[in-house]
């Protein structure tokens, strides 16, 4: 029983279900609208017909009023064998009333039903014929007409009244299709529309039970797309997709947690060597500071290291992790100069800025939309790497300058510059590489992956060339007008 409850309540839950509700639901609603409409129109014709029966009878029944013996009376002689419009009402049932045009009653075949009588729109010009319903004190619910019938000398009225019980009758029976026919045709329709949603659901629980193979066997196989041409189809290649991009960031990760580890192993040996070996025995004080000001450096690099990770870690979370607002650029590029410029200087490395004069009243190109932290660090590592890898007695060119209605910044160097290698590694997003020249020159290898995903958030293409024939490199990253500064 806890079985068939659970089951139950699974399918009530399911799309299937919902789907033959809904069809259930529309297909109910426009049906009641379409049997009330037919109803009301059959119903219409069948009292308008039923009308024009009385109508036609009376007049055919007009053409037997006879005077009486007496100037107030006429009869009414029928011969049963004239083929007059009896149809579909019986004589002997029928209540006929002829009177003058003044009300006076001339003959009556059913003293005992009074047939209502307007003497103010019988005298009316153009009078011809109308229909009335009334009451009979028992409660039957009769309906006549009124015709005005021409006759010499004078006209007169001749009123036919029936009841109204074939009218009720097909009234009735269309009330019992309503309430009978109606629901009847609902379940139908819910079972059938449950057995439709459940076929066109069965490629979607194949797509599932694929799905659910694969996460048993850790399996990163895409899942065949089927030749369907519809939504089914374009649910597996946004599976396929969302798969893909899963296992790219997975293998990422892991290669990330890989160089991560290498990288913070790399240091962490190198103080552990230096401890061990300061330790071994007693040192003089000269000795110990120099082990003291390598430990230092060592543990500067790992820092640096594990501060740029956890700009990685939030780069990579996504841009809407940053707040973007219009920020200075010529305030992050002169701040981040003479931040470094101490160490160009201990490598006799002349550290110029060159800003174009044109900005220098072009509020618009200089307020640049961006989070201050990220530009801080592009420009950090653009002129950090300049000075990290030129020579010895070298000029590190920074400069900003108008470039297209925007403001393009450039660092340019005289050291190795960039093997093609490298870049092609930059445009694939790959962290932690470095070129071969640079075995002997710290760093943590994420620096221009830092630099490409920054400059990429503030939509600005990152170039990297060579200065042929003086060598070194010239980093460029063009950054677009604001259109709301």
């Amino acid at each position: 029983m806890a079985t068939f409850f659970q089951r139950t309540n699974n399918f009530t839950r399911g799309i299937r279900f919902r789907l033959s509700m809904v069809y259930s639901a529309l297909f109910g609603v426009c049906l009641v609208l379409i049997s009330l409409v037919v109803t009301g129109e059959y119903l219409e014709f069948a009292r308008d017909e039923h009308d024009q029966f009385l109508r036609n009878f009376a007049i055919d029944l007009s053409q037997f009023v006879t005077p009486g013996q007496s100037a107030n009376s006429v009869s009414l002689d029928v011969p049963l064998s004239e083929k007059i419009k009896y149809f579909p009402f019986v004589i002997q049932n029928t209540a006929v009333t002829v009177r003058r045009m003044d009300g006076t009653i001339l003959y009556k075949n059913r003293p005992d039903i009074k047939i209502p009588f307007e003497l103010g729109l019988a005298v009316k010009n153009g009078y011809s014929h109308r229909h009335m319903d009334f009451l009979l004190p028992t409660g039957v619910k009769m309906r006549g007409v009124n015709v005005r019938v021409p006759h010499e000398p004078e006209d007169f009225i001749i009123q036919v009244a029936s009841t109204v019980e074939n009218l009720t009758t097909q009234q009735d029976r269309h009330l019992f299709f309503l309430l009978l026919i109606i629901p009847l045709s609902i379940l139908v329709t819910a079972f059938t529309s449950t057995i439709v949603a459940g076929k066109a659901l069965d490629p979607i629980r194949a797509t599932i039970q694929r799905m659910e193979e694969l996460l048993k066997t850790e399996s990163y196989r895409s899942l065949p797309v089927p030749d369907t041409h519809d939504e089914i189809a374009d649910l597996t290649r946004t599976y396929n997709n969302m798969l893909a991009r899963v296992k790219k960031t997975l293998e990422a990760q892991d290669q990330f947690v890989a160089h991560a580890s290498h990288q913070l192993n790399t240091p962490l040996a190198i103080m552990r060597g230096e401890l061990e070996v300061l330790l071994s025995k007693n040192r003089s004080p000269e000795e110990t500071q120099r082990f003291h000001e390598s430990l230092a450096q060592e543990l500067e690099r790992m820092g640096q290291l594990v501060r740029d990770m956890l700009l990685v870690s939030r780069v990579e979370a996504g841009k809407a992790h940053f707040r973007f607002v219009p920020v200075r650029l010529d305030e992050v590029v002169t701040e981040t100069v003479a931040r470094l410029a101490p160490r160009a200087k201990d490598k006799s490395i002349a550290l110029k800025l060159d800003l174009d004069p044109a900005l220098m009243d072009n509020d618009v190109a200089l307020n640049i939309t961006g989070e201050r932290q990220l530009l801080t660090c592009l420009c950090e590592n653009l002129v950090e790497n300049a000075i990290k890898y030129s020579p010895l007695n070298s000029v590190v060119q920074v400069s900003l300058r108008l470039s297209n209605g925007g403001v393009c910044l450039e660092v340019s160097d005289h050291g190795p510059g960039v093997p093609l290698e490298v870049r092609q590694r930059l445009q694939r997003s790959e962290r932690f590489f470095r070129g071969e020249h640079t075995a002997n020159i710290s760093g943590s290898g994420l620096g221009l992956y830092l630099v490409g995903r920054i400059a990429e958030y503030h939509s600005s293409p990152l170039e990297i060339l060579d200065r042929a024939p003086l060598g070194g490199a010239l980093f460029r990253v063009s950054f677009p007008q604001n259109p709301n500064a």
